[in-house]
């Protein structure tokens, strides 16, 4: 009904932030979010007068990296880029960056590849994770200039808080969740501060209550167990 209702076409992509990471799951919503990514696309590159969105922190690199991300999705599907994904790639396309890092895109695609640690995101399938870091990248609690080694140091910074939580009963310090993690103090505050830091912990903490229990006699919880058991040490 919001995404009716409302007309403004930031918002709108604003309204299908969750159903990003879905097209991981189901190719009927690559079509939608591509409808109206590539609306905002083209009046955002209006030579006369652009459009600049103000409820939203994303641009043409973003956008970039969403059309890469679906155009990855269509193929895992099997099924044809829609016109409007197409002219979406038209729009924001950019030249390869000559960078030894590479660019945001490219480092993009490369995380589709299965990771070697466990990436949080509960774990989800690389591309599930690549979707929901995009969609949280859209309502701006993911800063997009993040480098994938951040979000370990966020994985860590929410064990640190959940087993706090648990075992101690009391909300450790940005000081000590700075120390776990390895983040610095400010990407430590801003962190704890997110609405989803809170969700990540809760899931952190019933995730970690299963495995615990069934670890003796379940392989699978004994796996996950030994991982969450090691994101507990703090790095050198």
């Amino acid at each position: 009904v919001d995404f009716l209702a409302v007309q403004t076409p930031c918002c709108r992509l604003y309204q299908t932030a969750w159903l990003i990471p879905r097209a991981a799951k189901s190719g009927d919503v690559v079509r939608l979010i591509s409808y109206v990514a590539a609306f905002l696309a083209e009046l955002m590159n209006d030579p006369v007068t652009p459009f600049r969105p103000d409820c939203t922190p994303i641009g043409a690199s973003w956008l970039h990296r969403l059309g890469v991300y679906l155009l990855y999705q269509c193929g895992v599907h099997q099924m044809p880029p829609s016109r409007d994904l197409v002219y979406l790639m038209a729009l924001v396309t950019a030249p390869p960056s000559s960078s030894p890092k590479f660019g945001k895109t490219f480092r993009m695609l490369r995380e589709f590849e299965p990771a070697q640690q466990p990436a949080f995101l509960h774990e989800s399938p690389p591309d599930v994770a690549v979707g929901t870091q995009l969609a949280l990248e859209l309502i701006g609690e993911f800063d997009a200039n993040r480098q994938p080694e951040y979000f370990h140091r966020l994985e860590r910074a929410v064990a640190c808080y959940g087993n706090h939580l648990s075992f101690n009963g009391q909300r450790p310090s940005i000081r000590r969740v700075q120390i776990d993690s390895g983040m610095s103090w400010a990407d430590a505050k801003a962190a704890m501060e997110q609405p989803s830091f809170s969700r990540m912990v809760f899931s952190y903490q019933c995730r970690y209550i299963m495995a615990t229990e069934h670890r003796e006699t379940c392989p699978q919880c004994r796996e996950v167990a030994e991982r969450m058991k090691g994101l507990k040490a703090t790095p050198r």
